[in-house]
């Protein structure tokens, strides 16, 4: 899938692939329904790239596709700041944990974060909103399938159960967030959590630039 195809067709590429269903809305989703949708501790849907460089651990650097003054990174991983022209045009960057590599030419390479106690590769798409600031609209996370009892339980902790769940997805949404998780066959699990204001500005901007005929 690419980059542009999960921004903006996420939600029915899920629902068709991963066979979910509907939960019925209980109390305790309703209460949780104003609860914000992110990574305890590092980053959430809508948070500023200003406060998101503040929460990166010490020895790292929250590298971005757009930074003026990028370090040296290792060729592997300079693709994972890239966006498609589309994305770039509309004013998308993307950015990820990066940490020296400790070799003679100061190359840095890509990092993972921990989510539910398990490794997890961690990236950022960030959208220049209304006001010209840079604020996470999609965050991409992926882990083995074996972490998926353990993720999947950590949101339900901090999010309330799901609304829609299958053997293999979840899916949550509040009245501005969104959080996916879907297992794949590959063996590694893919978690989207998405501002849907910032993903809607985001769309409303690619279809001005790109009319349908």
């Amino acid at each position: 899938m690419s980059r542009f195809a999960s921004l903006l067709s996420l939600r029915l590429i899920v629902a068709i692939g991963a066979g979910l269903s509907v939960c019925p809305l209980g109390a305790d989703q309703a209460a949780a329904a104003d609860i914000a949708y992110g990574i305890p501790g590092l980053a959430w849907p809508g948070m500023s790239l200003a406060k998101l460089r503040t929460k990166i651990p010490p020895g790292m650097r929250l590298l971005c596709g757009t930074d003026r003054e990028l370090p040296p990174i290792e060729d592997a991983d300079r693709t994972g700041l890239t966006v498609p022209r589309e994305l770039a045009e509309a004013g998308v960057d993307r950015c990820g944990i990066f940490a020296p590599t400790g070799d003679k030419l100061h190359k840095y390479q890509v990092q993972q974060t921990k989510l539910a106690d398990n490794p997890a590769d961690f990236w950022v798409l960030m959208l220049v909103d209304g006001d010209g600031v840079q604020r996470v609209v999609q965050l991409e996370l992926a882990q083995s399938n074996s972490s998926f009892a353990s993720t999947l339980e950590l949101f339900g902790q901090t999010f309330g159960p799901p609304q829609q769940r299958s053997t293999s997805a979840a899916h949550w949404k509040n009245g501005r967030d969104e959080a996916i998780v879907t297992g794949n066959a590959d063996g590694r699990m893919q978690i989207f959590l998405i501002d849907n204001e910032l993903q809607a500005l985001l769309t409303q901007r690619i279809a001005a630039a790109h009319p349908q005929p």
